[in-house]
């Protein structure tokens, strides 16, 4: 059996393991349900046959409104390509083996990076488990007060609530331990499946905190989160958005990030990755720049240490100090996510 058949039938078993239907759409059609990386949440569908596109915004922090147009579609191998620059621009990627969705849209003049699903979680007691996550937050208003987020969360066994450990870990009875110098916060989310979207209503306290879709990965669901909300209840309070993946924290073989990877930050490509076992290749579009670094899997970058920690890579040039390494976690064969400074960024894979 060739790797792409294993890749597929793994994602199929993820799908069926966790209860996850395929969204339903006209024939032709597909339709995706995307996180975009400025806190919002829009349905994708695209025509296979004409190109013919609809960006419908589901939640949007920035009173933005959907749109429709062409797109010029390509495909090569298990990756289809639609890419479009009026009314509005986008370049977006399909892996058919997970059905998912990755890449950067610029709508009504805001540029995000994204990344979707073709599936709809349908029981979330089956989404039960750890999961190990990067994520960012910023202030709506103008993107300041940037804030790194990394840690675990637990889905509860009846799937109506998870528990939150940023900066930390968690164990089965939600107990948190702190991963290094992090500040450690633990908080408890509300799961509900929305009948209008049939998507997932996360909530903290009964305000918004944000809106989970699933995606199918080779190695578990994979949670990608839209976060959005106020930092609190009272005066002063400021609204906050963002972005959350999340993956069961399955022990690496160490292969994993192998190939060719377009990574983006808030809607723009800007590097490229090619890797082989623990030698990696980074490619900087502008300035044009290349980096030959060293990748350390089922390890984690904190301040002043590196720690063993399963389901996450280091990477960085052999010799530097602990505070130049990069952390990276990949959550499945298509895409992994990127520390980086205060934001979080996504590769998605190129070939």
């Amino acid at each position: 059996m060739s790797l792409i058949d294993k890749i597929t039938e793994a994602s199929t078993a993820t799908a069926t393991a966790a209860g996850l239907t395929v969204i339903a759409a006209a024939a032709d059609e597909e339709t995706y349900d995307v996180v975009a990386d400025i806190g919002d949440t829009w349905r994708i569908t695209l025509n296979a046959r004409t190109g013919a596109y609809k960006i419908n915004v589901l939640s949007t922090q920035f009173g933005l409104q959907s749109q429709s147009g062409v797109a010029v579609r390509t495909v090569s191998g298990n990756l289809v390509t639609y890419t479009a620059n009026a009314p509005e621009k986008f370049v977006l990627v399909i892996d058919t083996r997970t059905k998912s969705i990755t890449g950067n849209v610029t709508l009504g003049g805001r540029a995000a990076t994204v990344a979707g699903t073709n599936y709809a979680a349908s029981d979330l007691s089956k989404l039960a488990g750890i999961y190990s996550y990067f994520g960012s937050q910023r202030d709506a208003v103008d993107g300041s007060n940037g804030e790194f987020l990394a840690g675990q969360l637990r889905i509860a066994a009846n799937g109506a609530t998870a528990t939150i450990c940023d900066g930390g870990t968690i164990d089965t009875s939600d107990n948190c331990t702190r991963v290094g110098t992090r500040e450690l916060s633990k908080e408890t989310v509300t799961l509900t499946k929305n009948p209008a979207t049939a998507l997932i209503d996360v909530k903290i306290n009964g305000t918004n905190f944000g809106i989970l879709n699933v995606k199918a990965g080779n190695r578990g669901p994979v949670l990608l989160i839209d976060r959005f909300g106020f930092n609190n209840s009272g005066a002063g309070a400021v609204r906050r958005v963002g972005n959350i993946y999340a993956v069961k924290p399955i022990r690496l073989t160490g292969t994993e990030l192998d190939g060719n990877y377009t990574c983006s930050f808030s809607g723009a490509d800007v590097t490229t990755s090619t890797a082989a076992g623990i030698n990696v290749t980074y490619t900087d579009f502008e300035p044009r720049q290349v980096s030959r670094e060293v990748l350390n899997y089922n390890q984690l970058a904190t301040t002043g240490q590196i720690l063993n920690f399963d389901g996450v890579v280091t990477t960085g040039v052999p010799g530097e100090s602990i505070a130049e390494k990069v952390n990276l976690l990949p959550l499945s064969s298509t895409l992994f996510a990127v520390e980086s400074d205060l934001s979080t960024g996504l590769c998605r894979r190129s070939n």
